[in-house]
């Protein structure tokens, strides 16, 4: 396990660049991440091919939740995102399926700022990781499904919950004493627009409701390791 002075500040700064098949093409502005982990101050630099962020935006916005957090076909990236974080996590002295759990919702927790839809459009609609990530905003939904899509590309088995005014999401466990039971499986509250909020904690507003489980399409998982379950104490 790596071990570092306590408040000492470990900042890593890695450009995530997006070559799928045209070269030479004008990028996006360098976003700049930055969060809190474990007492230590971490960045990453993610820079985005200009004309394949519109492929995101195009599709219905009316499609089922599940599908967002998928990939648009011939424009991949969601492994090489994985890939920075997961050289970030081992940096932070992650080593345990909990340890990376925490590290995912801590990275959306503090790098997406909560904003309703309602601010840009007469409509609520839900987004596709890249958008959020690149808009650096979003509400409920949209925090859910980022983290949904990053905790699945971990292996780890991820669901959203819905309730009447609000997204979640799941994380499959063995054992947590606070979970929510699916068939056989049962998995742990993960709250995604407060910071601070710990995996297993349930919002007392939604403790005695029962959400609606909105199981995901499976894509892409990165190659970190296989059958991984964020287990709560």
């Amino acid at each position: 396990m790596l071990h570092y002075p306590k408040k000492a500040a470990f900042v890593v700064a890695i450009c995530l660049t997006f070559a799928i098949s045209t070269f030479g093409q004008s990028k996006s502005p360098s976003l700049k991440l930055s969060w809190k982990y474990k007492e230590l101050d971490h960045q990453v630099d993610l820079s985005f091919l200009i004309k394949d962020y519109p492929r995101y935006q195009m599709p219905s916005k009316r499609q089922p939740y599940q599908n967002f957090v998928t990939e648009i076909p011939g424009y991949p990236y969601h492994l090489r995102l994985a890939s920075i974080l997961d050289s970030v996590a081992k940096r932070a002295g992650c080593i345990t399926n909990l340890d990376y759990a925490d590290f995912l919702r801590t990275f959306v927790q503090q790098t997406i700022r909560y904003q309703s839809d309602r601010t840009v459009s007469l409509e609520n609609y839900p987004k596709y990781a890249i958008e959020t990530l690149v808009e650096g905003w979003g509400d409920c939904e949209d925090a859910a499904i980022l983290t949904a899509t990053l905790f699945n590309l971990f292996g780890f088995n991820a669901v959203l919950l819905k309730y009447p005014s609000h997204v979640a999401v799941g994380i499959q466990c063995l054992y947590c004493a606070n979970h929510i039971r699916v068939g056989t499986q049962q998995f742990a509250y993960v709250e995604t627009t407060a910071k601070g909020w710990p995996i297993g904690k349930v919002p007392e507003k939604y403790y005695s409701k029962v959400p609606s489980v909105i199981k995901l399409k499976t894509g892409a998982v990165y190659n970190r390791n296989s059958g991984l379950y964020a287990n709560i104490p």
